[in-house]
């Protein structure tokens, strides 16, 4: 058993196409780490590029998906990334819901998330019944208290 659409056992499946499982973890881990660090502008034009800005708005995204918890939390905790961040509808909590990371799921929830665009789809997505249940009672409750 390999898994199911939205999460696999890369180990078997390497196997079963040939491949070199820790070749492939290395590959994977070097190129997330190239493509999670926020670009800076050149000291020169002190401004980004359009594609710079874009691939920035993409970072916390990317490290959700990529399970790099810590160098989120402290983009977070130094107000670089607020935890309300949306880009293109879609929150941070949805996307950790997507990406099944619990740890950023109870980390947003432990600092109060109010932003749940996309929220919905992600959870009748999900196959973590754990994470589906916290985070439905997270959001009643949020909506209970506001109302």
């Amino acid at each position: 058993d390999v898994g199911n659409a939205w999460e696999f056992n890369l180990k078997l499946v390497c196997e079963h196409c040939g491949y070199d499982y820790d070749l492939q973890i290395k590959e994977r881990n070097s190129f997330d780490k190239e493509i999670s660090n926020l670009i800076k502008p050149h000291d020169k034009y002190e401004k980004l590029k359009p594609w710079q800005l874009k691939a920035n708005e993409g970072l916390p995204y990317r490290l959700i998906r990529a399970h790099y918890n810590t160098e989120l939390k402290d983009l977070i905790e130094r107000s670089i990334i607020d935890v309300n961040y949306n880009a293109h509808s879609f929150s941070l909590l949805a996307a950790s819901v997507q990406s099944n990371n619990m740890e950023i799921t109870d980390y947003l929830i432990h600092k109060n998330v109010s932003n749940f665009n996309g929220i919905g789809f992600q959870l009748k997505r999900s196959m973590n019944s754990e994470l589906v249940d916290r985070v439905e009672s997270y959001v009643k409750l949020k909506n209970e208290k506001s109302s």
